[in-house]
């Protein structure tokens, strides 16, 4: 079977302009490789279609008759990094295991400011998987509670692993998880091989002052009546630490969890920007008022109180309430109000994970959702 391994190309390699091609996406002009090749033997693989677009470029698909990749082709060429690379303080046991959520990618080149990382190919995102679970039309082997609480633990296995390589995944979000679909004997739909994408929101949590890009920025990090702009950090570079790791994955767990009638919309003002009433792209007024700042956290804490944790006890929905506790940050706390302290990554995993173990074997939903994994996984 080829994996991405097998792929020609370093960070290092240079495509020559006969071996690229001149493509028009989304109104922009691209420049991406004629084929991807192996590196042993004349096997090549050629662009198919274009998958989608991010903040950092666009995904086009590359395959032929033996097997089917990803290219991301990014603008800046920011220094990319294989999976092995950035699981490099793990045992190679543990490395392996990990993969097993962790999406492969490897870096293959770059032609003037276009940079090339070749990724596994995976069926959708969380976000098309979950639009699907809503749809009556999608018929799935198992309730959907229980498909989302089983990609949920596969998600909390991969996170827990990036933590124990000394690393934080600040950009983790719908779109950055991908899944793959399988059919059942029955003609239902199973999700299969859950795993983390764009490795290239990861950062070293021990190297100590250093930042990374997050679509939901902590509190910490809002211009809160602010009389000058630059009086605190640009909330587009979180601190690379466990506790502002911890905020994001209790986003994601709501994103994923809550119904979107239900926490969309609360949810959405957390993000650095979103599309305001008007239709344009703009940080929230939440970010910058303190008293809607500690209206909106209030809000987001109540949702762990929701129909969407069913039987959750009260020292696990403590820990998920302290991350957004507005008494955690100085400029919302009363002075009358305790200090909250967010709890770290580890914590937080390990809560979320203890819960969902906990309802497998209650038996409160109508099948069985996953099976229980050895402290190895």
């Amino acid at each position: 079977m080829v994996s991405v391994k097998d792929l020609a190309g370093l960070p290092t390699t240079q495509f020559a302009r006969k071996d690229v091609n001149k493509m028009i996406f989304y109104g922009e002009e691209w420049f991406i490789p004629k084929a991807l090749q192996l590196q042993t033997g004349s096997q090549q693989f050629f662009p198919r279609r274009r998958l989608g677009r991010g903040s950092q470029g666009v995904v086009v698909e590359y395959n032929n008759e033996m097997a089917s990749f990803a290219l991301k082709v990014t603008y800046d060429r920011k220094d990319p990094r294989s999976t092995d690379a950035w699981l490099t303080n793990l045992t190679a046991a543990h490395r392996k295991s990990l993969k097993r959520y962790v999406i492969e990618q490897k870096p293959v080149g770059s032609f003037r400011k276009f940079g090339y990382v070749v990724m596994e190919m995976m069926d959708l995102e969380l976000t098309g998987l979950k639009d699907r679970l809503a749809a009556p039309t999608f018929r799935f082997t198992l309730p959907t509670p229980s498909v989302q609480f089983d990609v949920l633990y596969n998600v909390c296995i991969a996170f827990r692993g990036i933590h124990e390589a000394g690393l934080s995944y600040l950009d983790i979000k719908l779109s950055n998880i991908m899944c793959n679909l399988r059919e059942s004997f029955s003609g239902h739909l199973m999700v299969k091989d859950v795993k983390v994408i764009d490795l290239d929101g990861l950062c070293f949590s021990r190297g100590g002052g250093l930042t990374e890009a997050a679509t939901y920025p902590p509190v910490e990090t809002w211009p809160l009546d602010s009389a000058t702009p630059d009086a605190f950090p640009d909330p587009s570079e979180t601190p690379c630490t466990s506790e502002t790791s911890a905020w994001v994955f209790g986003v994601f767990v709501l994103l994923w969890m809550c119904p979107h009638s239900v926490c969309a919309k609360v949810v959405s003002l957390l993000g650095y920007e979103h599309f305001n009433a008007a239709g344009v792209w703009a940080v929230p007024d939440e970010h910058t008022d303190p008293v809607l700042a500690q209206q909106l956290l209030e809000r987001v804490k109540d949702l762990f109180a929701s129909d969407a944790f069913p039987n959750m006890r009260p020292a696990e929905m403590k820990v998920l309430q302290d991350i957004f506790d507005p008494n955690g940050d100085p400029r919302l706390r009363s002075p009358d109000s305790p200090v909250v302290v967010r709890p770290g990554a580890e914590t937080v995993v390990t809560t979320v994970m203890g819960y969902l173990q906990r309802i497998k074997r209650s038996s409160l939903l109508q099948r069985a959702w996953f099976s229980l994994r050895s402290s190895t996984d």
